[in-house]
């Protein structure tokens, strides 16, 4: 069955709520097709979306740069871009590694500001900053009850 066909099928598991089929399936494919890059932000996405962020590194072998994986290739389609940058970027936020996370972020904008995935890379690094200033807002609060 070719990467082609699995995506198919693993897609038609997630619009049918049969995730635990869509997650054998994009096992499957990252097994048998291991240089497979959409088998790869698949699987990724899919860690991401049931917070096991700490699984990403070994998915992408510690190479967060699409060229890490691929280097001799010299131009890639925009779909892989948007897919690999979009799941990167998402884990950088996750891991608190806005920089790298807004470095990610950036190259998404410039392809296309208003896509979805984008926006969702935004959206996470702007919820962790948001959580960042929440926490110390609330120790500025406990220290201020403190005092008195």
């Amino acid at each position: 069955m070719s990467t082609v066909t699995r995506n198919t099928i693993g897609i038609a598991y997630v619009y049918s709520h049969q995730e635990h089929k869509y997650f054998e399936t994009i096992l499957e494919t990252t097994e048998r097709f291991p240089e497979y890059l959409f088998g790869k932000t698949c699987l990724v996405e899919y860690y991401l979306n049931h917070h096991e962020h700490q699984k990403v590194p070994k998915i992408l072998d510690g190479k967060f740069e699409l060229w890490q994986h691929y280097p001799t290739v010299e131009m890639f389609h925009v779909s892989e871009v948007r897919s690999f940058f979009n799941v990167v970027g998402i884990y950088f936020a996750r891991v608190n590694k806005i920089a790298r996370a807004l470095y990610h972020y950036s190259i998404l904008a410039d392809i296309d500001p208003d896509h979805p995935a984008t926006k969702r890379v935004g959206d996470e690094i702007i919820l962790k900053e948001i959580d960042h200033l929440s926490r110390k807002f609330s120790k500025r609060q406990s220290r201020s009850k403190k005092r008195r």
